[in-house]
């Protein structure tokens, strides 16, 4: 991560200097780089890095591995009652990679914002099956202002891009081989 931003920001990886926010979203310091904007998720030996340095914009980006053990007390306690009834109708063999999908949209909106996990995941709702934000608690703000991507990631996982823009300006997704 730190030489990709260093190269991103055009400085040296040693002379970057992090601080968290009140929830533990890591940020950069320094003066010229609070418009810098980045956050990172890995799931086993996989890492996936977004970045932007447009300081109107918040990014949280999640990934998932797909093989994962998803519990019914997990899906019970992470998603709305109109999610759920979604997810028990699926078979029991895409049951979990649904979930997967869906929680990655979650917890990447949660990171977007800053909160990470001290709001519940279920009040952060999706309108299933088509994965459009619905609903968030009225301290995140408006649905309408994250933009909610499924972004390429290797077979065997799945990974979700937010970015919460001021301005709602439509974004551009690209791999860092771009």
């Amino acid at each position: 991560m730190r030489v990709v931003l260093a190269d991103r920001i055009g400085v040296l990886p040693l002379s970057l200097r992090f601080e968290s926010g009140p929830h533990g979203k890591p940020m950069l310091q320094g003066a010229g780089r609070e418009r810098w904007r980045f956050n990172l998720a890995h799931s086993r030996q996989l890492a996936v890095l977004a970045v932007s340095d447009d300081p109107a914009v918040d990014l949280g980006i999640d990934l998932e591995w797909l093989h994962r053990r998803v519990s019914s007390d997990l899906i019970r306690g992470a998603t709305a009652a109109e999610e759920r009834a979604f997810l028990v109708n699926l078979p029991p063999a895409s049951r979990a990679a649904w979930f997967l999908r869906l929680w990655t949209q979650k917890e990447s909106v949660l990171k977007a914002d800053g909160a990470g996990l001290s709001v519940p995941p279920a009040e952060v709702v999706f309108d299933m099956p088509h994965a459009r934000l619905r609903r968030l608690p009225s301290r995140l703000g408006s649905a309408e202002a994250f933009a909610v991507h499924d972004v390429s990631a290797p077979p065997g996982h799945v990974a979700t891009l937010t970015v919460r823009d001021r301005w709602r300006r439509p974004i551009a997704v690209r791999s860092a081989t771009e």
